[in-house]
């Protein structure tokens, strides 16, 4: 090859290589752009914005709660007698969320005994039992009673179990281990954690 030759060859490879490098720069361009345009179709600005909104919304709320609590807004209880701490008993109920242990909580609390609540909600609800939720003699412990539990009591209701057919057919085995294990751990709690 001649320098002319040389010279032109290299030109046109010096064009060819700009040419591709200009391409890349192009690709590359229009990959960034796509990703752009896939994070705003997706969503994912929109779902922060969204985020940041809720969260905002969230802090009024909180806020508004902790100026409650700063005020001091008592919550309505139903009047309990007063006992001193010779006859008032501290007393477990296991199953106090359910119908039956529910109604025995409130005529525990109405006697004016300290009464600690221990459910899984497996059956029980919150709500009935919700309305002592705050009161100074009431505990709620999320608690499934399989695992033992240790608290200093007085007296010991063990209404722990899955209440009606279906509810023990849902979970057969649940109910056989809540029936004796629980009973097993609430007879432990008695004889050893109680006072006499």
């Amino acid at each position: 090859m001649t320098t002319e030759e040389e010279r032109s060859f290299n030109r046109g490879r010096h064009r060819a290589v700009l040419v591709n490098k200009a391409n890349l720069d192009k690709n590359e361009l229009e990959i960034a752009t796509q990703k752009i345009r896939d994070v705003e179709d997706d969503g994912d600005i929109r779902d922060i914005e969204e985020a940041k909104i809720r969260i905002r919304e969230l802090e009024g709320k909180l806020q508004h709660l902790e100026a409650a609590i700063k005020n001091g807004v008592a919550k309505d209880f139903p009047t309990v007698k007063f006992l001193n701490y010779k006859n008032r008993k501290r007393i477990l109920v296991t199953g106090g969320a359910g119908f039956v242990g529910s109604h025995l909580v409130d005529r525990l609390m109405l006697a004016g005994h300290e009464v600690i609540v221990v459910d899984n909600f497996f059956t029980g609800r919150k709500r009935n039992v919700e309305h002592w939720v705050g009161h100074e003699n009431f505990e709620l412990v999320h608690h499934d009673i399989v695992r033992p539990l240790y608290l200093e009591v007085d007296e010991i209701y063990h209404l722990a179990s899955p209440a009606s057919p279906p509810h023990y057919m849902l979970n057969p085995v649940k109910t056989i281990k809540t029936n004796t294990l629980g009973t097993i751990n609430m007879l432990g709690e008695l004889t050893v954690r109680s006072r006499i």
